[in-house]
């Protein structure tokens, strides 16, 4: 995967004043196009569940416990997942 591009804006000068804009959009030769972007995920068999994922699981404050998916997508791109 190539690395983020940064793209700097110009800055207001006079606070109130309006802020600049960009006119032309820089097209991205490395990326395809947008429908091949879309992907699907699926996220399945999610424990510790309370009535199939319908309430939160509670636990104490501080309390460990072990969450799991099957997390799963097309194609052979890596996939990782993070719990918020």
């Amino acid at each position: 995967m190539p690395p983020a591009r940064k793209t700097r804006l110009p800055v207001r000068k006079e606070p109130g004043a309006p802020a600049p804009t960009r006119t032309t959009a820089e097209p991205r030769g490395d990326l395809p196009p947008a429908a091949d972007l879309r992907r699907t995920v699926v996220i399945e068999a999610i424990a510790p569940n309370v009535d199939g994922g319908r309430y939160p699981v509670k636990r104490e404050v501080g309390a460990v416990f072990e969450v799991s998916a099957d997390i799963f997508k097309e194609g052979h791109d890596v996939l990782v997942a993070f719990l918020l």
